[in-house]
């Protein structure tokens, strides 16, 4: 069984006849967790999911895997949005800003990516995974999602 507690927020659960849940959080907060029968030993498991972040919950392993959403959208308003606007920017500056708009975590070898600079804007309604497929073509890079954090790798510009 699966335990969702809202805390103030707005967030869609899905389910499958297989008993396979998802929880999706638009806004606000949201704790998942399982919920295990008197006579088990394991541990009930809990996640707390924040906007832009999904709960899979597989009962035939009662393991709750936490990642983003399909399509994570930007979660400041418009006009903050319309302000982020690039010339020849240090990759690092861009990222820090799709991290505030999209409340993700962007890991990547500052190192690497030094040299990299780019011009380029935020669009308000762009999903996430669009904007890192022409940044990362823009650096000779790459991402993959691992739990809620986005990793870039490359050998940079």
């Amino acid at each position: 069984m699966l335990v969702t507690r809202v805390l103030g927020t707005s967030f869609t659960v899905d389910s499958n006849q297989q008993g396979r849940v998802t929880v999706d959080v638009k806004t606000g907060i949201v704790s998942v967790s399982t919920h295990l029968p008197e006579d088990q030993q394991a541990r009930m498991e809990e996640v707390i999911l924040i906007p832009n972040q999904r709960a899979a919950y597989d009962p035939q392993i009662n393991k709750i895997v936490r990642t983003l959403v399909e399509k994570p959208q930007v979660l400041i308003s418009s006009e903050e949005v319309k302000t982020m606007v690039f010339e020849k920017a240090s990759i690092a500056t861009v990222f820090k800003a799709i991290e505030k708009a999209y409340r993700v975590k962007i890991e990547f070898d500052e190192e690497q990516f030094s040299k990299c600079e780019l011009t380029t804007y935020l669009i308000p309604d762009e999903d996430l995974y669009t904007r890192l497929k022409i940044i990362c073509q823009a650096i000779n890079a790459s991402y993959k999602v691992e739990d809620v954090t986005i990793v870039i790798s490359g050998r940079g510009c």
